[in-house]
């Protein structure tokens, strides 16, 4: 089997401290959100930034793996409101407006429109 680069591996997060996190995922269909614990490793420093957030390159181990093979760990970005004073409400209300949008967009790709709609979101 053939393996795939890890487009991250010259920044070496896996030298970095792992943390315990909770991670919050939203269903749009049943309009409820899971929580699951988590342990990833980010950067301390961002590598970018739009006009409101801040992206840290993260890692998260899979909750199934029987090891803590952080260079097979899958890439994420992470996002973090530049404004500390940003509630903490907002987070999980961009999480559900960017869920809504993308199971919006899976409805009008179903209609097979000439030009379909491109969900970036997982």
């Amino acid at each position: 089997a053939r393996t795939i680069e890890d487009p991250w591996e010259k920044f070496q997060l896996e030298n970095f401290a792992s943390e315990k996190a909770i991670r919050h995922r939203y269903n749009p269909l049943s309009e409820n959100w899971k929580q699951d614990a988590v342990t990833v490793k980010m950067e301390n420093e961002p590598f970018g930034n739009g006009a409101m957030r801040e992206c840290y390159r993260m890692k998260k181990l899979s909750n199934f793996s029987m090891k803590d093979d952080w260079k097979r760990a899958h890439n994420y970005v992470a996002k973090s409101y530049m404004d500390e004073d940003t509630k903490r409400e907002t987070y999980f209300d961009d999480v559900k407006l960017q869920m809504d949008a993308k199971l919006w967009g899976e409805e009008f790709n179903r209609h097979n429109p000439p030009k379909k709609v491109n969900n970036r979101y997982r």
